[in-house]
């Protein structure tokens, strides 16, 4: 009734789109206009990669009232575009990509989540998860260096979150195909402040302080009927 399961992973995207301005070049170590008619040519090319690597594990038991496991992810991503996905963004440096070489805006070291369910007499059903993340990374930036970075891209790290969800349901039968499900549901039972998007400005009174958070403890009452 137990299993355990180990894969690894490895994803290379590549041809992610970057823009660039064309119209930049940079002479005696200052950078000027090819063209002084245009404060910027703006193109689109496929310059852009995403590598990434994980270890993803789980332990699972499956008995005849509870059914409860364990998974947990070790990855890391990197990239030299600004954004994931097809558009990579704005080049930092339009003459030198590596500039923003670093993990990626999702990059999470360490992701774990349990969960279980237990069924009770009388068709009653207790059912949980609970996640531990590691912090997200984010960039210092200045509005005193252009084209360049006080620091390595996404260098800097957060907070990690944590979280825990409970369902307490009841099953109802009625003959045939006709069931209906009563369910109470509890989202971050603990009240856990997970702290987001921080600010990485040089030039901010709130330099490395969140801007915003998770929300808070939510619940919901619900009646599924099913035919």
């Amino acid at each position: 009734r137990i299993a355990v399961q180990a894969d690894y992973v490895y994803s290379h995207g590549y041809d992610v789109i970057v823009q660039r301005n064309v119209n930049l070049a940079q002479v005696n170590g200052q950078f000027v206009s090819i063209d002084p008619r245009f404060s910027a040519i703006n193109m689109y090319q496929n310059l852009g990669w995403i590598n990434y690597n994980a270890l993803v594990s789980r332990i699972e038991y499956r008995g005849t009232k509870l059914r409860a496991g364990t998974s947990y992810t070790l990855s890391k991503a990197t990239s030299d575009s600004l954004a994931t996905g097809v558009g990579g963004g704005a080049a930092t440096n339009p003459l030198d990509l590596s500039i923003d070489i670093g993990p990626t805006n999702e990059d999470r070291r360490h992701v774990v989540a349990s969960d279980f369910a237990y069924v009770f007499p009388l068709d009653f059903q207790l059912a949980g998860i609970a996640r531990y993340q590691s912090a997200l990374p984010y960039s210092v930036s200045s509005s005193l260096i252009v084209f360049a970075r006080p620091e390595p891209r996404n260098s800097r790290r957060g907070d990690g979150e944590s979280n825990l969800d409970l369902r307490v349901s009841k099953n109802l039968k009625f003959g045939g195909r006709r069931t209906a499900t009563i369910f109470w549901e509890m989202f971050n039972v603990t009240k856990t402040t997970n702290f987001l998007q921080y600010q990485g400005s040089l030039q901010s009174s709130s330099f490395g302080l969140p801007q915003s958070a998770d929300p808070m403890r939510r619940q919901q009452v619900g009646l599924r009927f099913d035919f």
